[in-house]
Parts: C-alpha cells; structure tokens; sequence
C-alpha cells in the first residue's frame, strides 16, 4: 500500500515539473531578467537600365526616337508606369514607363536619365548621351515670303520646302529628296511664260533661281534671284537679291525682304488637354478630351490620320475608339478682356482641327501623366505628354439667372456669377451648326454687350439664322491648360435682328433642287455670252435697288441693252424684275413675280402675272451640255412669257449650272415670228437671227473664281 502512494506522489511530481518546466518556457522573457532579441531588413536601392537609345546615337532633329528601358527592386520586383520617370537635360521630363517614342526632341547634346523609384521612395538610376542635330541635307518650313524690290510692289508668296513628295506638285511646296540637297521645277504662269525654280539648301543658305517669277505680278515676266539666309531654329529668314524686268519701267533693283515661319512640317500636336466638365444636370457630367493638330502648318485632313489614342502613365488606352473620319475643322470666333480698359475687344475667324476625345461611361481618370499618341498614315506616332491635376466640379451658372436683350443690333447678355473657386469666365455664342464665339473675361463681370458690326460678321460668314448662348467657369493649370469647366444650359436668343434664311443645298435624294445654289447674285459676279457668231456682252449684277413694292433686288444688266432687270434669288426663289429700265427710263411696276420657285423638282410649274405680260416657268429635267466656257451639268426650265394683249409669245429655255448661273439660254417658237420679245440674256440690236440662236456662256467670274 505504501509503495503504491510513494508512485502516485512520484507521478504528481513528475507532473509539476512537467508543468512548471512549461511555465518557464511560456514566460520567457516576460521577466526583468529576460533577453530580446531584434531582426533588422535593409531596403536595397532598385537599379534602372536603359537598352535605347544607346550612348552616343546621333539623329537628326524630327526623327523618332525610341526610349526603352526596365526598372528592377530586390522587395518589389519589376518596375513601372510612374516608377519609371525619363528626363532629358535639355528637355526635362519626356516620358514615363518602360517604352515610349518621341520625334520632338530639341537640337542639342542631351543626356537622357532613366530614374527608378521604389515603393520605399528609395531611387536608382542609368544615364546616356544622344546628339540630336539639325538637318542641313532637307530644310524644312513654312514662309509666307515678303519683300521690296525698289520700285516694285510688295512681292508675297508662300514657301513650303519639306519631305513629303507627294505633295511636290502642291502650289508653293518644294520637295527636297531624301538623298539630295537640291531639287528644281519648271511649269507655266498665267500667261502662257515658263518658269523654273531651283532650290540648293547647303549650309545655312538656301537659293532660289526664278524666271517668269509668276507668283508676285503674274501679268509681267520676271527674272528673279533670291538667296535666303535662316537661322538654325528655322523660325526667321532674311532675303537678299535682285529683280529685273523685261520692261523697263517696272520691277527693277534689289531685294530685301523677310519671311516669318508659320508651323512645323509634319503632322504636330498644337495643343491638347483633358478635362472634367460639371453641367446643371449632374447626370450630364463628363470627361472629355481635345487636341488640335495640323500637318505643315495648316489643317490635317482625314488621310493624314489613322488613329488618335489617349494612354496613361502605364501606356493604357482610356478613351473610346476615335473614328478619323470625325475630324473636326471649322472656324471660331473670340474676344478677350482688356484690363487697362475694362473692355473686352473681339477677334476672329481662327480655324482650327483637331478630334474631341471621349470615354466609356463611368469611367475614373485620376491625377497624372497622359500621353496623346496620333499614327499617321506614313505609319510615323507623334505624341504629346502632359500632367492631369485631376477631376474638380465646378460651379455653374444657372440660366435662371441669364438675359438677353438687343439694343438695337448690339447683342446685350447679363448673369449671375456662382460662388466658388473658379479662375475665368467664357461666354459662349454658337449657332444652329455649332459654329462658335468664345470670349475670354474675369470672374467678376457679370453682363456683356457685343456691337452689332461684330454679330453681324459672325452671322454673315456662317449664315446663321438662330444664335445660342451660354457661360462657363473654368478652372487652369500652372501651365494654362484648362482642365476644369462648368457649363451653364445653352439658351436661345430670341428676335434676332438680323436675316434668318440661308441658302441650303439641294436634296437630290428626294428629288428637290434649290435654285439659290444655281444663279449667285452677288456684286461683282459677271458673265459673258457669245451670241450666234459674235460675243455679246458681260452682264454684271451691281447696283441694289427696292422697288415701290419693298421687293429689293440687284441690277443683272448689260449697261447697253435696251432692257435690263432687277433680280433677286433668295428665300423665296428667283424673283423679279418688280423694276427695270427700259431703254435707258426706270420703271417701277410695284410687282414681283416668281419666276422659279426656291424649290422644285422635275416637272413642277410656276406662273406669275404683272399688268403687261404673264410668265409660266417649267422644271424639265437634268442635262450635261457643253458651252464654250466648259462642261457643265445644268437644271432646265421652259419658261413660257407672253403678254397680256395676245401680241406676243415665246418660249425661252435657261440651263442653269450650280453655283455659277445662267449657262445657256435659247428663245424659240416665237409668235408672231417678228415678236421682239427676250428675257434675261438678249442681243443688244435686236437682231431676229441672234435673238432665234442659243446664247452660250464663254466666261464667268463667280465669287472671284474664273470659268
């Protein structure tokens, strides 16, 4: 029995030994006289490479250059995106990530840095050295050329010297090859004369050898030498040289002139951004992207273009596919704020090109670096980098508190400006098309009046019929880029004071045909007709005039035939003549006929009626006819004319060309055979024989185009 207790204590002692033994163990450096021990983890730098360009490339200034790099860290592994930043030290940043291209970089000695960052903000990086040179071996640029010499007028003429052969036959724009320095032209100026030309670009100089020099007086034959002297940004040419002419008494002496660059050759971006736009409606907010480019100065058409990307700063697309056939092109207005005056003074028409940039719904566009990348159709990718300062909603005005009023034809505008942080005002004027006037003001105006010389530029050369308006806030970068608007509800402007019809082309789809875009009454336009075998006279439409009836209309006459009328084509076709002179006396009848109406389709009839005579105008059809000005396609209409007596009648058929006129016209089936009787386009002597016979078009001058 005692054996038996002494094991049971042995096995409990045993026990809390065992337990005590774990105490200890767990309790472990919990005590005053426990020992610590710490593990420390050093960050290693991350390490950058750069494999392009290599050390010591040369290229010369235009030419693509592709920046490829990598970026590794031992904790965080491969580099990217924003990690990667690549300077140049001529042109600062150029880039992010681990590939991108540039073809902008400036003349010069660069060293081009690839900087890798860690998450630890630790950095580490690779440099080289590139030479970007200017090519002497092709010159190009944009000049508009002025010069003096001596007696003669100012010489002006445009030259454009570029790689692109394509365009070599291009007016003005001389192509140099790839692998010459020099290149010539020949060709015929306006008066039959030979010309050549021949370009030698060869150090810092260009010469340009000319005869027949055609573009300065195209009535004169000149010969021509001008050397051209520019500087290495090509932004300045000075001319020297000497003229002479064939006569005597004109252009003589010497040259001295210069010319002023006027854009980069190639497809450029001129300017972009990327902004966040707040509406009254908060379901209309939106991000929307710009960028205007051109290609050798002037606007790029569609087949310049073969895509159009927005990338962030790891190279992902974040815009909606852009289809190139929505290039835009069209002219604005503007207007600016003159502090020392407290006035705004209006400019305009600017044209501009580019491609409104937009993206999925839904869609975040946070702050950063976003690259716009254009690929052209020679395959080349022009990019332009800049930084985003982020999405801000602005305030706007609402149009609860927008007016407008005409003071007389003066455009007046009031408004309420919202509070909030905001750095400049525009108001917005457009029309029914979209065409646009942005006028630049301070955030504490608060009403603007437009003189109507200004409105009624604006209506004329868009032939506006309703205008719109609205305000916006904005909100600018550092570097002037707008990256935030805030857009008031577009408002109509009532009882606009200014004509509200304009002519619309034709709907040939359904068969409609609008006069107004075939016989252009406009000051100035002329037109001559032979008549059987002799040249008749020009008829000039000049001289407006309104009748007793308030019907205005403009003098299509010979100044020596016995009969000439007042005509007018517009709104409600083509009217006339509510007065004319007869053999030299004005005659005001106080009527107005029709005699075509504005639109008609094949077959359709008019009639009108004055107090002598009545005229019924038929649409006959479409035809192709050959005069001796040309080839033209023409609509026809029989136009019976017979007076109210029954003493004569006779059927006189026109063939109108579009946008030019009166092509032919025919009087036929006179009764009785000896009537007199004409319209429009008649022999001044009254000769039966002539006025029986077609008179055909031989010349036009339309709008200051010559047929």
């Amino acid at each position: 029995m005692k054996s038996d207790i002494l094991k049971i204590l042995r096995y409990f002692c045993l026990l809390f030994v065992i337990a005590f033994s774990l105490m200890a163990i767990i309790d472990c450096g919990s005590g005053d006289d426990s020992t610590t021990t710490t593990t420390t983890t050093t960050n290693t730098d991350p390490t950058a490479n750069i494999t392009s360009p290599s050390g010591g490339s040369s290229y010369t200034e235009g030419e693509t250059i592709t920046f490829s790099g990598t970026g590794s860290d031992t904790e965080d592994g491969t580099l990217t995106g924003s990690s990667l930043v690549w300077t140049s030290s001529i042109d600062a940043q150029i880039g992010t990530g681990t590939s991108f291209r540039r073809n902008d970089m400036t003349a010069g000695t660069h060293t081009i840095t690839l900087n890798a960052t860690d998450s630890n903000g630790a950095t580490g990086s690779d440099s080289v050295s590139i030479i970007v040179s200017i090519d002497n071996s092709k010159f190009y640029g944009n000049f508009a050329l002025s010069a003096t010499a001596d007696s003669c007028d100012v010489i002006y003429f445009k030259l454009t010297i570029g790689g692109d052969s394509s365009r070599r036959d291009e007016e003005g724009y001389y192509y140099i090859p790839e692998d010459a320095n020099s290149t010539s032209y020949s060709g015929t100026d306006d008066d039959g004369d030979t010309y050549t030309m021949t370009i030698t670009v060869s150090g810092d100089t260009v010469t340009i050898d000319e005869e027949e020099q055609w573009q300065g007086d195209p009535s004169k034959g000149w010969t021509m030498h001008l050397e051209l002297a520019y500087s290495n940004s090509y932004n300045n040419i000075t001319i020297s040289g000497s003229v002479t002419d064939d006569d005597p008494d004109e252009c003589q002496g010497t040259i001295t002139g210069s010319a002023v660059k006027e854009g980069t050759v190639g497809v450029s971006i001129d300017s972009q951004y990327l902004q966040y736009r707040t509406y009254s409606d908060a379901n209309d907010n939106k991000y929307r992207g710009w960028m205007s480019l051109t290609k050798d100065g002037i606007p790029v058409e569609v087949s310049d273009i073969t895509k159009v990307e927005l990338k962030n700063s790891t190279g992902a697309v974040v815009n909606e596919t852009v289809d190139v056939n929505d290039l835009w092109i069209g002219a604005s207005f503007g207007g600016g704020w003159n502090s020392s005056t407290s006035s705004v003074s209006f400019s305009g028409p600017f044209l501009d090109c580019g491609f409104s940039i937009r993206f999925p719904g839904g869609v975040e566009l946070p702050a950063g670096n976003y690259t716009y990348e254009v690929t052209t159709s020679e395959g080349d990718i022009v990019s332009e980098t800049f930084n985003y300062p982020g999405k801000k909603e602005l305030p706007v005005v609402q149009s609860a508190n927008m007016s407008s009023e005409w003071l007389g034809n003066d455009l007046h505008l009031e408004w309420v400006n919202p509070a909030g942080d905001y750095d400049q005002l525009r108001v917005v004027l457009r029309d029914e098309d979209w065409n646009e006037w942005y006028i630049r003001l301070p955030t504490d105006v608060v009403e603007l009046t437009i003189p109507a010389v200004w409105v009624q530029n604006f209506v004329d050369l868009f032939e506006s019929t309703t205008l719109y308006w609205r305000v916006q806030t904005r909100s600018y970068t550092n570097d002037n880029v707008n990256y935030a608007r805030g857009y008031s509800d577009d408002l109509q402007i009532p009882d606009m004071p200014y004509p509200t019809w304009k002519c619309q082309d034709d709907d040939a789809d359904n068969g409609i045909y609008r006069i107004c875009n075939y016989f252009p009454l406009n000051p100035g336009n002329s037109w001559e007709y032979k008549i059987g075998l002799s040249t008749g006279d020009r008829f000039i439409a000049n001289d407006t005039m309104t009748c007793s009836s308030g019907y205005s209309g403009i003098l299509y006459a010979t100044n020596t035939y016995e009969f000439d009328s007042y005509l007018q084509n517009g709104e409600d076709g083509l009217l006339g003549p509510g007065c004319f002179y007869n053999e030299g006396d004005f005659e005001d009848i106080g009527v107005a006929g029709i005699l075509i109406e504005s639109e008609m389709q094949i077959g359709e009839t008019v009639s009108s009626s004055y107090p002598d005579w009545s005229i019924s105008s038929t649409f006959a059809g479409i035809e192709n006819i050959t005069v001796p000005a040309g080839s033209f396609i023409t609509l026809k209409f029989e136009i019976l004319i017979e007076d109210s007596d029954g003493s004569c009648s006779y059927k006189t058929t026109i063939w109108f060309g579009k946008n030019i006129g009166i092509i032919k016209i025919h009087r036929t089936e006179a009764n009785p055979s000896d009537c007199l009787g004409c319209f429009l386009v008649c022999d001044p002597d009254n000769d039966i024989s002539k006025l029986n016979t077609a008179s055909e078009l031989t010349s036009a001058l339309i709008d200051g185009v010559g047929y």
